[in-house]
């Protein structure tokens, strides 16, 4: 895995080149201790968006070349174990798939706490989707088809924005939410069945 981040990081757009220049010429110094790097970003800047594209690419990167759990079918779901990665790698404070749910209208709107609470939903997603494969496999086409649904419903059931205390879902919660809206997808879909053979 680690060459594949190198790789990417070397091909992203930005900051990202020049830190693996300065990484690899400290390796070819045959440094032996321990390095800590610290990684500085300016939230509410370009910064936000030239990680979005890295997280996208190596998001991307990380489906297809294997490193996903092979029981997950979903792409939307591999996807957001993908993001996880990159939020554990790269020390995120939150998983970056909240900015391809609910795209940023502007720059400062990257790091707010709309999308900090939906990345927080996403990071106890995967963590459940990694630990518990079995019980969601019956569900995971429609996990995966209501997964957007269900996180802003989570982010909305507690929208005071002074608030960040964060209280993960539970996997109860998250198959009731399922449930609810598989009933109005059914309900919907009686209906529009309905109006067509004229039976209303």
């Amino acid at each position: 895995m680690d060459a594949a981040i190198a790789a990417l990081l070397r091909s992203s757009p930005g900051v990202f080149p020049s830190l693996c220049k300065s990484l690899d010429a400290w390796a070819e110094r045959g440094v032996n201790e321990d390095v800590i790097w610290y990684i500085l970003k300016v939230r509410g800047s370009y910064y936000d968006i030239q990680e979005d594209r890295m997280c996208r690419e190596y998001a991307e990167t990380l489906q297809n070349d294997g490193y996903m759990p092979t029981y997950l079918k979903s792409p939307v779901l591999r996807r957001i174990v993908a993001y996880e990665h990159i939020r554990v790698l790269l020390a995120q404070s939150f998983n970056r798939f909240s900015w391809t749910v609910d795209l940023p209208a502007a720059v400062q709107d990257f790091n707010s706490s709309r999308l900090r609470r939906m990345g927080q939903f996403f990071t106890t997603m995967a963590q459940i989707l990694m630990a518990s494969p079995r019980c969601l496999q019956e569900d995971e086409p429609s996990l995966a088809y209501f997964v957007s649904d269900i996180a802003r419903r989570f982010v909305d059931q507690d929208n005071d924005e002074d608030n960040d205390v964060y209280r993960p879902p539970t996997l109860e919660w998250i198959m009731g939410q399922l449930g609810d809206l598989k009933g109005n997808r059914d309900k919907e879909d009686q209906e529009m069945a309905d109006l067509e053979t004229g039976e209303v």
